[in-house]
């Protein structure tokens, strides 16, 4: 990626030249699958997200702007792809997977930049607890890990919903945990145990 940076980095100064560059590049992810045993390859997956993110570095003014007024269209192409992935794709590392998380993430994009005041304020919040989230969630994911191992639990399907549902549901775990060590053992001490 670092090797080619300096050509993708000329090619951007041109408007048109990154639109370009992004359409015919995209096809890639869908077609290379990425794998762990070849850093090219994977590379390669990877390569035409990098340049989407680019274009929408560039041109995210008119990005709001169509998601302002194609928003219900975006939202079922995003649902689609979610349904696809969770009912008819093994795992969440499919090209379709990739295709999912792309146009989630500019979703994302567009409503963080909506509510960008109450988000902020919500994640200056996080930021506080985000050491003894990173030191809490390995442990509470393994705990969660031997539960279903060890007891009758069936493990769910893999998929962007149950990932989305996994990530919050740890997350507020690790800030109920960190607020109530803090709530015992005080602020002074708690930074010493959990790093809040």
């Amino acid at each position: 990626m670092y090797l080619v940076a300096p050509v993708f980095w000329r090619v951007s100064r041109s408007d048109r030249a990154l639109i370009a560059l992004a359409v015919l590049m995209f096809p890639l992810c869908l077609m290379v699958q990425r794998s762990a045993g070849n850093p090219l390859q994977t590379a390669i997956h990877f390569l035409p997200i990098w340049i989407v993110g680019m274009a929408m570095a560039r041109f995210f003014d008119s990005f709001k702007r169509f998601v302002q007024t194609q928003w219900l269209s975006f939202a079922l192409v995003i649902s689609l792809l979610l349904a696809w992935e969770l009912f008819f794709v093994k795992g969440t590392h499919s090209n379709w997977s990739v295709l999912g998380k792309l146009l989630s993430g500019m979703a994302l994009l567009a409503v963080f930049d909506a509510f960008q005041g109450w988000i902020s304020n919500q994640f200056e919040k996080l930021a506080d607890y985000s050491f003894g989230v990173f030191f809490l969630h390995s442990y509470l994911i393994t705990a969660a890990r031997l539960l279903m191992d060890y007891s009758s639990i069936e493990n769910p399907k893999a998929g962007l919903l149950t990932l989305g549902a996994a990530t919050v549901a740890v997350l507020v775990l690790c800030v109920l945990i960190l607020r109530a060590t803090v709530w015992l053992v005080g602020s002074k001490r708690s930074r010493w145990l959990v790093g809040v």
